[in-house]
């Protein structure tokens, strides 16, 4: 389950905080559990990032990236990204996308911006 330290104060300043609270709240209804574990493991992933010192949310709130577009509801064309990693390491954020890992293929693979409001 989750291994971000949720109490820490450092924790509660992070770019998306209270979308990261508000996404992880309750299972939203219809969603499987091992779907919603999934995705509370990758939020963490998210929140975790590459080096203790930056998370990859950091990363994607410099580059213009917004809660929606990260943590938009799943079942949708516009689900948000975290949504759709799907378990897949995160290598890269990007002003468009999050570059994953693509499992055992030596290239990786991309999880895009999605389109909210006619716009990305």
């Amino acid at each position: 389950m989750p291994v971000v330290n949720r109490d820490t104060d450092q924790f509660r300043c992070e770019p998306f905080f209270d979308s990261y609270r508000v996404a992880l709240k309750g299972r939203p209804a219809g969603l499987t559990i091992v779907r919603w574990r999934q995705f509370a493991m990758d939020v963490d992933q998210f929140f975790l990032g590459p080096r203790k010192s930056e998370g990859w949310n950091t990363a994607a709130h410099r580059l213009g990236w917004t809660a929606e577009e990260l943590f938009g509801p799943p079942g949708c064309p516009e689900a948000g990204a975290i949504w759709r990693l799907e378990g897949r390491s995160i290598v890269a954020v990007t002003a468009r996308s999050i570059v994953v890992h693509a499992g055992c293929r030596p290239n990786c693979g991309v999880v895009a911006k999605p389109c909210i409001g006619g716009m990305s």
